[in-house]
């Protein structure tokens, strides 16, 4: 029986009525685990390519596994002994991690791209002009900010906070001579270029939605985040600039070329789905 579970004409059989099932859009190909079964055929299908083409014999990592295997199992005799036992048991085709290897290596086999197909200087400069918009610099706001503490104000920081706005209101101090009010700020005081995103990350999720509204060059009504309350003077919003082409050309080559390298993978599992 366990010889049977292990037989690659089980293996055929099996992926052949998924196959079908799938490829005549029946019950199982609306399943919510469609997705799963998708992942467990497109192992299958690259694992018994790779076996018929004979990789897991070139591929040493895969004679190494084996070996370890038949070690593993107490297998005596010499290294062309132990392999042929261990692949008697079908070891090679069944070993989680041998499956692994020789589907990744098929993965790289199939999405391999010819000299011609890869991205030259006018495919860059088409994808570029096609997609600039995703290349675009984050917007970025240039701000001071008076810091005060939770854990050192307590149930008086909105006291506090409100006080120090009037003074500094009163007081008609710019945001760059600010530096010595409030309390002492992890990441230092003065003045901080940051995007949305790097808001975010200093000073809690969601504070930097807090200053879109705030009007710029004046003191804002105290903005909490998880650290306390912050006075911000908003010096200037900076506009994300779109960079040069020659300035992005490597991500642009790079992202082309996975695009391409994907679309060739997806077209040669389809044709290798109909061969088996």
């Amino acid at each position: 029986m366990a010889r049977l579970l292990k037989s690659p004409a089980l293996h055929f059989l099996l992926l052949g009525a998924l196959l079908f099932v799938l490829l005549s859009g029946g019950p199982l190909a609306e399943a919510p685990y469609t997705r799963a079964i998708d992942e467990v055929l497109e192992e299958e299908l690259l694992v018994q390519e790779a076996l018929t083409l004979r990789v897991d014999r070139s591929e040493r990592f895969v004679q190494s596994r084996l070996l370890q295997l038949a070690q593993q199992l107490e297998i005596e005799g010499t290294a062309f002994e132990r392999l042929a036992s261990v692949r008697e048991l079908g070891l090679h085709a069944s070993d989680p991690i041998v499956r692994r290897h020789l589907a990744q290596v098929m993965r790289s086999h199939l999405s391999r791209l010819g000299t011609d197909e890869r991205p030259n200087t006018a495919d860059l400069r088409a994808y570029w002009e096609r997609e600039r918009e995703l290349f675009r610099a984050p917007d970025r706001i240039r701000l001071h900010q008076v810091f005060l503490s939770r854990n050192r104000r307590g149930v008086e920081l909105d006291q506090d906070a409100a006080a120090l706005l009037q003074e500094l209101r009163e007081n008609q101090i710019p945001g760059d001579e600010a530096d010595r009010y409030g309390d002492p700020w992890a990441v230092g005081r003065g003045q901080l270029v940051a995007s949305a995103a790097e808001l975010d990350h200093r000073f809690g999720p969601g504070f930097a939605e807090k200053l879109v509204v705030l009007p710029a060059r004046q003191w804002s009504e105290p903005v909490s985040s998880v650290y306390g309350a912050h006075l911000v003077w908003i010096e200037e919003r900076i506009l994300g600039e779109i960079p040069t082409l020659q300035a992005v050309q490597g991500r642009l080559y790079h992202d082309l070329l996975k695009q391409r390298q994907e679309a060739r993978y997806a077209k040669r599992l389809r044709s290798l789905a109909t061969k088996y």
